[in-house]
């Protein structure tokens, strides 16, 4: 590809931080994409090790590296290259991760067959310290669905339509340091109506799992910052929203249920219950995939707490849409029965125990 005067298609945002140890990988998938007509801004944030000795051999063209004279964090680097892209589209990529060789062509397939897409995200494989396909959902009724409950992308593997983006001034709150991509994700579906999510189904990204990741480092800040940034939406939704209920919520999102008897199983069907029904209300959200959302939220804390006996089984069953779940008749009988030999189990362990 030569540069004249035509700007490339896609300007590729790729913020990096001491980056030496995997960086070699992701720029490498970004050069090797079969569609070439791109720029790959390198945003460098005061590294101190040799990433940029690293990303300068690679000696190509496309290449542009920005600097930062201090060190700015993450979100103020990212917003640092969308005032830097120039082309149709951007596109984002962790110094951490790897694309698949026609993720661009099949991203810039999908946007340019619907002009009403301007965020489209990819399923992707993990690697590193774990291996798990995670394959997110299509349809913008059905992201924006599920929104309140579900990560609607992966942020390294993102697209963007830059129009949509520079005429409504969109970027990145710099008041977050983390979880900013989530809080952009509830922006853009609640504020703004010409804004169409989708996600390629297929794999088109790699995300990598390890000790250094900034997700894993500030698990607890990114979740705290999370929970901040849905709380208007749930209150736009619900009215008024109790701490208990946020705390619930906030477990759902995670999947990580604090159930620890019978009680609190019941209240976390109260909250679904009054997101079910307050959505019947007000229609925010496309009611299928809302409904099928929280159902299968509700199945999964009673899978998760199975230990109550019988009775959780019970409870799944009589949750109203549980007809939107494939769950066959079968797996309920089977269901019951592990129910009753765990909670059988726990029973005998706690009498040996007391």
């Amino acid at each position: 590809m030569v540069f004249g005067k035509n700007k490339p298609k896609i300007s590729v945002i790729l913020p990096v931080y001491n980056a030496g140890a995997f960086i070699k990988d992701s720029v490498g998938s970004i050069l090797n994409q079969s569609v070439k007509d791109f720029e790959l801004i390198v945003l460098d944030d005061c590294s101190t090790d040799n990433t940029l000795e690293i990303i300068e051999q690679f000696g190509d063209p496309r290449i542009v590296i920005h600097r930062n004279e201090r060190n700015l964090g993450l979100t103020k680097t990212v917003n640092i290259g969308l005032q830097l892209a120039e082309s149709d589209y951007i596109a984002r990529m962790d110094a951490d991760d790897i694309s698949h060789e026609h993720r661009f062509f099949f991203q810039l397939r999908a946007m340019e067959q619907n002009p009403q897409v301007c965020v489209c995200g990819t399923s992707y494989q993990q690697i590193g310290a774990g291996s798990n396909k995670v394959i997110r959902d299509s349809g913008h009724d059905n992201i924006k669905g599920k929104i309140l409950l579900r990560a609607p992308f992966a942020h390294p593997f993102v697209m963007f339509r830059a129009k949509f983006f520079k005429q409504n001034d969109i970027q990145y709150d710099e008041n977050l340091p983390c979880a900013q991509d989530y809080a952009l994700w509830l922006r853009l579906a609640h504020e703004y109506e010409d804004c169409h999510f989708e996600n390629l189904l297929d794999i088109f990204g790699y995300y990598r799992l390890h000790r250094e990741a900034i997700s894993g480092k500030n698990k607890a800040i990114q979740r705290k910052i999370a929970s901040s940034a849905r709380i208007p939406y749930l209150k736009a939704l619900c009215g008024d929203v109790t701490e208990r209920e946020i705390k619930i919520h906030d477990a759902l999102y995670i999947n990580e249920y604090n159930i620890l008897k019978p009680e609190d199983l019941i209240s976390t069907k109260i909250w679904l219950l009054k997101l079910r029904d307050s959505n019947m209300n007000s229609d925010i959200y496309a009611q299928h995939f809302f409904n099928l959302c929280l159902a299968e939220k509700f199945r999964d804390v009673c899978m998760s707490c199975l230990w109550l006996g019988e009775w959780v089984v019970k409870q799944m069953t009589l949750y109203p849409d549980f007809n939107l779940i494939n769950v066959s008749r079968e797996n309920v009988k089977y269901l019951k029965e592990m129910a009753i030999y765990i909670n059988k189990k726990m029973t005998m362990h706690d009498t040996k125990c007391a």
